[in-house]
């Protein structure tokens, strides 16, 4: 699901909540870009332009979605303040600009990798199986109160 592929509505919305929950669970972390890279920057309204970041700027992940065209997007926030918003990724990009998130995701939600498109694949993976396992739960405690309650079927 992290390559870029047309998606329907109902796989993007999973995986904008995917997103969105790995970035509150990596709301504290800072990013330090690692090498002078363009970068995709979001202004206050809304519109978009290519930028170079510096090495060793600093940014917190603050969003994430999945764009229409399947693409997934982690949007980051400077520390320091700037002309633009926010500077928005795609899986690679975040490994080219901040190498150590990968791990760092990894550790945070306990799952094997450095390259952050791998670990966000395991990541998503996970949740996947989370989601399966919560269905299967719910579906067997009520086909339980069924069988368990003497009044069913009863008129």
């Amino acid at each position: 699901m992290a390559r870029k592929t047309s998606m329907t509505p109902e796989v993007r919305e999973r995986l904008t909540e995917y997103l969105e929950r790995i970035v509150s669970g990596m709301a504290e972390e800072v990013c330090e870009v690692d090498s002078p890279i363009m970068a995709t920057v979001k202004y206050e309204d809304g519109t978009f332009k290519k930028k170079p970041l510096m090495a060793t700027q600093e940014f917190f992940p603050v969003y994430g979605y999945a764009g229409v065209s399947g693409k997934l997007i982690i949007g980051f926030e400077p520390v320091d303040a700037q002309d633009w918003k926010y500077i928005e990724l795609d899986p690679k990009e975040v490994d080219t600009a901040f190498p150590l998130f990968g791990a760092s995701l990894a550790k945070a939600f306990d799952v094997k990798g450095e390259k952050f498109p791998n670990v966000l694949q395991a990541v998503i993976d996970k949740f996947d199986a989370e989601r399966e396992e919560e269905a299967r739960r719910e579906a067997e405690e009520a086909r339980n109160a069924y069988e368990n309650n003497e009044l069913f079927g009863m008129f």
